[in-house]
């Protein structure tokens, strides 16, 4: 059965905007048998899905949250990466703003992100490529 989409937002290219590159869907939220409730998203990008995921949390609100977040972690990656930091949206207010949040900025994730990159910054092995000696 497929699942219904309760909130999408179509980016386009800056100066192309009857042109949708990404179509980000939010599904409707669903509980399993056993377990904490689910979101999915979508990322159609240029007509095909290429991107589905499944957030958990302790709740519905925090689902949803949470799966904003990691889609907009994700659209800003692609926006930086492939588009050169050209997506648009209807609400866009300039720079790289992508209107959600990413897991670097929020409250949900922002102070786990920064303990793993010190995690990571502490833990940083050699290059295999360095020199040995």
């Amino acid at each position: 059965m497929e699942s219904e989409i309760i909130a999408e937002r179509p980016y386009y290219l800056d100066g192309q905007p009857s042109l949708p590159v990404i179509q980000f869907q939010l599904l409707r939220p669903h509980l399993p048998k056993n377990g904490y409730p689910t979101c999915h998203y979508r990322l159609v990008i240029a007509g095909k899905e290429t991107e589905q995921n499944e957030i958990s949390s302790v709740d519905t609100i925090g689902c949803i949250a949470l799966c904003l977040a990691v889609a907009g972690s994700s659209i800003a990656g692609l926006n930086e990466s492939v588009y050169s930091n050209k997506l648009r949206w209807q609400g866009w207010s300039g720079g790289t703003d992508i209107g959600l949040p990413t897991i670097e900025d929020s409250p949900l994730t922002k102070e786990l992100y920064m303990e793993a990159l010190r995690w990571s910054s502490a833990h940083q092995f050699p290059s295999e490529d360095a020199p040995k000696g």
